[in-house]
């Protein structure tokens, strides 16, 4: 039987094993948990509750990577590290960074960064000033928050 025509798995099969009262499972080790922050793994008034650092901390324990995927930007893990207690890496600013968050807050190391080039976020700009005239921009870099002088507070 190929690959293309192979019968899916039953609790009999060797890949799985049944746990009491769950059937058939698949005996797969997790590797990696990934997880989004804000309404996800961060509570309404942005904290994490005691069971889920305890968790945090078990799966690093037991060799599983800990990974916070957000939008929000790099400068923000200070937030997420404090509340994680110094667990797990985050990729941050919508896939641009990568942040190493085991040594705690402000304490942070970069694993990857991927920067958009100077003269296309400028290209962006003269773009978007073009459709939307009178608009202000600001940018979010590794390191900081940039903003035109007429950008809100």
């Amino acid at each position: 039987m190929t690959s293309a025509t192979r019968q899916p798995q039953t609790p009999a099969s060797p890949e799985f094993s049944a746990a009491p009262g769950q059937g058939g499972t698949p005996a797969v080790r997790a590797r990696l948990i990934a997880t989004d922050l804000d309404g996800t793994l961060l509570r309404d008034d942005k904290s994490v509750s005691p069971r889920t650092v305890a968790a945090l901390a078990a799966a690093e324990e037991a060799g599983i990577e800990v990974f916070f995927v957000t939008g929000r930007p790099a400068r923000w893990m200070d937030v997420v590290s404090d509340h994680v207690h110094g667990h797990g890496l985050a990729i941050c600013g919508n896939g641009a960074a990568v942040v190493d968050l085991h040594g705690g807050p402000g304490a942070h190391r970069f694993v990857k960064v991927r920067e958009l080039a100077r003269e296309n976020a400028l290209d962006a700009v003269r773009l978007l000033r073009d459709a939307a005239p009178g608009t202000v921009y600001a940018v979010e870099q590794t390191y900081g928050f940039h903003q035109e002088p007429d950008y809100p507070k």
